[in-house]
This record gives C-alpha cells, sequence and structure tokens, in this order.
C-alpha cells in the first residue's frame, strides 16, 4: 500500500514539474515574441510617409488583406524596413513584382506591386537602403505599395503575418493636421492618376528580364519595336542594361521593312506621306535596310 502511494506521489510530481515547465517556456516564447516586436519601433516606413497615404489596411477584404496599402506615384522610392537578406525578387501572381526580405530574429517584410526593382536573391540590404519603386503590376487598381510584415516566415496562407501599423512608428502622429492628410481619402488628382496607370499597364505585352548579353537592338529586333521605344517606354536615359534588369514592351504598331523596300513603297502600300514616315522615326534620310523596324502610328 506504502509503495502505491509513493508510486503515486511520484507521478503527480513529475507532472505538476512538466506542467511549470511548459508554462514557463510559453511565458518565454511569449515574452521573445513581444522583445522581437518591440524592437520594430526602431525600423523604418519602407516609404517616407509624406510622398503617399494609406490606402487599405491590415484585415480587410473579410480579413484576407494582410498586409497595409500606401498609395503614391509611380516611382517613388522603397527602402528596406531593416537590415537584412533579400531572399526573393521576382514577379508573384496578384502580387506583381515583390521583394520579400529575411530580417533578424525570423522577422520578414514584402513589398509588393513595385514597378522596378533594383536588389536580386542573395542581397544584403541596410535600413533605408532603396530596393525598387512604386508600382501597380499585378493585381493593383492604381500605383501604391503593399506592405506586409511577418513574425515568422512568410507562406501562401500568411498565417504570421501582423499588423505593421501596431508596431511602425508613424512620424505624423504627433501633428494632427499631417495625420489627416496622410489618411484622407482620394483626391480627383489621384483617380486620374490611377486610371491613367491602368491604361498605361493595359498597354503592356511583355516583360522581359533580361539575361547576359542581351542587348537593346536584340531585343527590339524579336519584339519588332525600336530601341528609341523601348528606352521611352523603361524611361531609359541610355542603351545600358543588365542582368535581372525588367524591361517593358508596349503594344505599338510598327512595319518591318522587307528586303529591295524603299520608304516610297511603304508609303504607299501604308497611304501615307513619305514625310510623315521620316518625321515620325527621324530619319535623316530615306534609306533603308531589311528589318528595319519603322513606327507607323
Amino acid at each position: 500500500m506504502n509503495n502505491l502511494i509513493e508510486r503515486l506521489a511520484v507521478v503527480i510530481v513529475m507532472a505538476l514539474c512538466i506542467f511549470l515547465l511548459f508554462i514557463g517556456g510559453t511565458s518565454v516564447k511569449a515574452e521573445t515574441e513581444h522583445n522581437v516586436l518591440r524592437d520594430i519601433k526602431t525600423w523604418q516606413w519602407p516609404l517616407q510617409l509624406d510622398e503617399g497615404r494609406f490606402t487599405d489596411y491590415f484585415g480587410t477584404r473579410g480579413g484576407t488583406h494582410k498586409g497595409v496599402d500606401i498609395a503614391a506615384p509611380t516611382g517613388t522610392a522603397i527602402m528596406a524596413a531593416n537590415d537584412g537578406i533579400v531572399y526573393f525578387s521576382g514577379y508573384r501572381g496578384s502580387y506583381g513584382n515583390v521583394i520579400m526580405v529575411k530580417h533578424e530574429n525570423g522577422l520578414e517584410t514584402l513589398y509588393a506591386h513595385l514597378h522596378k526593382r533594383f536588389v536580386v536573391e542573395g542581397t544584403e540590404v541596410k535600413k533605408g537602403e532603396i530596393i525598387g519603386t512604386v508600382g501597380s503590376t499585378g493585381n493593383s487598381t492604381g500605383p501604391h505599395l503593399h506592405f506586409e510584415l511577418h513574425n515568422g516566415e512568410w507562406n501562401s496562407s500568411r498565417t504570421n503575418a501582423v499588423n505593421p501599423l501596431d508596431y511602425f512608428v508613424l512620424e505624423q502622429e504627433t501633428d494632427e493636421r499631417e495625420r489627416k492628410i496622410l489618411f484622407s481619402p482620394w483626391t480627383m488628382q489621384d483617380k486620374k492618376l490611377i486610371e491613367f496607370e491602368e491604361v498605361k499597364q493595359q498597354k503592356i505585352k511583355k516583360t522581359i528580364t533580361i539575361k547576359k548579353n542581351d542587348t537593346l537592338w536584340d531585343i527590339a529586333q524579336v519584339e519588332q519595336v525600336t530601341v528609341a521605344s523601348i528606352m521611352e517606354w523603361n524611361d531609359l536615359k541610355s542603351d545600358l542594361i543588365f542582368p535581372g534588369q525588367e524591361i517593358f514592351i508596349y503594344d505599338e504598331d510598327t512595319y518591318v521593312v522587307q528586303s529591295g523596300e524603299t520608304i516610297e513603297d511603304i508609303a504607299d502600300s501604308l497611304d501615307v506621306e513619305v514625310d510623315f514616315l521620316v518625321t515620325l522615326n527621324d530619319l535623316s534620310h530615306e534609306f533603308l535596310y531589311p528589318n528595319q523596324i519603322l513606327k507607323i502610328k
């Protein structure tokens, strides 16, 4: 009988120890997570908030919106929220052009709908470093940054996503007037900007990722457009391109010169004036060569 009592006492003591150990571990984990997220107060917003405004928030759309949207003009600089390593930089479904960055303590940030990406996978970035620009790629109705914060690894269900507004400091929170501007509804000018970007986005025929040894001339020949058009579409100041860079090809009415054709032949076939083609294509002479690309509208 005494042995049975002693055994029961041992079992109870062991169970109590395991319970206390579990409670203690949970408390440590919770405290660790709290400290990790508390440190985000030293991070920075990926956009200068005086350059845009919040247009959607965490948890909207029936709980499926797992980030915040900050509207800003196309081309506005996007910065890394903190030091980290880029583990994805590319095009991904509804996100469009997206960059994902791993930070210390298992935290991750995501920057979506970008117009341009300036970093590749494996790049070490510093807090405040420009990593891309605002755009409207993917499932987007206008130029803005979709920004997500994850306390853990990103997954397709985004179960580790947390609300950035709960942790990031708003520079304008002490200025009520600026805060109202930051969270104000869209103006008519904003609406026009969205409509313009939507039309522009619809005209994109193809997105090309530059590979080693690619040239604008080669791409222009394959796509049957002019080098000048590619430079204009992508705001290029020179014909210098680099691997990993993305360029957009837009729909454009063009004509590919065939062997033996003259500009008079082409003008007659298109029922336009020779001077029109010369001016439109900035030709210094009327000499043409096979496979030359001419704008016709």
